[in-house]
């Protein structure tokens, strides 16, 4: 286990970004990158260190340099040393630090988003990327996205089976769809194009939801409601509830703001939870299973699990 190396010395008057750049086992490269983003990472790159053991990623990210950097950067250690107690065996690097002042760190981290499918139907590609042939095959619908400074490109293992059950629940039954957590607008777009009647995207972040309303019209959608909320698990979002209710965040705030999640899921709704650990599976769905919920589907995607239940009875 290697120790951090201690930051510079940041300024409220320093321009630029601190890049901080971590060698640790790939497992928990998403979690890294997700605590990143809520420290104010605009993205994170993922690659290969040659030298490391089978089984570790080298993830890249940059965070402003402002007058609260330092304290950022010690939650950041704080954070790491946690997820080390957890994966002692894991190869660990050290946490590195350098100033970047011109650099473009945005188009490097573009050349790790290139255009995927998801599913049976859905082909993710990004804005500055051609749409690939197969694509464009009948049937195939195509999300056209710019994250910007919002997460939620497809990639992760935990939208990827949230864009499955959209593919799936939608055109059979969800006339309305709740995305709690929102991001680059990925799922709620996803829901719009099957054809869903009602799509509210929620996010915390004022920029997460420019984005995903950006994204929207990237793609020609209109009838998505966007709104900011989420945090208070005593909030009301929306007066009528949804059949499809999809909470990709973290499974900390998953049980937190179960009152929330159920509050607005419709009889015999589905609710889909996203963005849990497999260690953490288990916590989540003995908290859940209990509010007349029936857990229906519990798949399994590299480390992350995703919940998905029914609402049998109005609770």
């Amino acid at each position: 286990m290697g120790l951090d190396r201690h930051p510079t010395p940041a300024s409220a008057d320093a321009p630029g970004w601190m890049e901080v750049s971590l060698c640790g086992p790939t497992l928990v490269m998403e979690a890294i990158a997700d605590f990143l983003h809520r420290l104010g990472s605009a993205g994170a790159v993922f690659s290969e260190d040659p030298k490391a053991r089978p089984g570790s990623e080298v993830i890249t990210a940059f965070l402003p340099r402002a007058a609260d950097l330092d304290g950022k950067l010690q939650e950041l250690r704080t954070y790491l040393a946690g997820l080390r107690r957890l994966w002692p065996k894991s190869a660990w690097g050290e946490l590195e630090t350098r100033t970047v002042i011109e650099q473009d760190w945005v188009e490097e981290w573009k050349k790790s988003f290139s255009p995927m499918p998801v599913g049976e139907r859905f082909w993710v590609v990004p804005t500055w990327r051609e749409v690939p042939e197969p694509a464009k095959q009948p049937g195939r619908l195509v999300i056209r996205l710019d994250p910007g400074m919002a997460f939620g490109t497809g990639l992760h293992a935990s939208t990827r089976a949230c864009l499955r059950q959209v593919e799936t629940l939608v055109p059979e039954r969800a006339r309305s769809v709740l995305d709690l957590g929102t991001g680059s607008g990925i799922l709620a777009i996803a829901g719009r194009m099957l054809g869903a009647d009602r799509v509210l995207a929620v996010d915390l972040d004022p920029a997460a939801l420019e984005v995903a309303q950006k994204n929207a019209e990237i793609n020609g959608l209109s009838g998505i409601e966007f709104r900011a909320g989420g945090a208070d698990p005593e909030a009301r979002l929306s007066d009528q509830p949804f059949d499809l209710v999809l909470a990709n965040i973290f499974a900390n705030e998953l049980i937190r703001l179960k009152p929330l999640l159920l509050r607005h899921l419709a009889p015999a709704g589905r609710l889909v939870l996203a963005g849990i650990f497999f260690q953490q599976a288990e916590e989540v769905e003995a908290v859940f299973q209990p509010a007349a919920l029936r857990l229906v589907e519990r798949p399994r995607e590299e480390e992350w699990v995703t919940l998905i239940f029914e609402l049998g009875v109005r609770h």
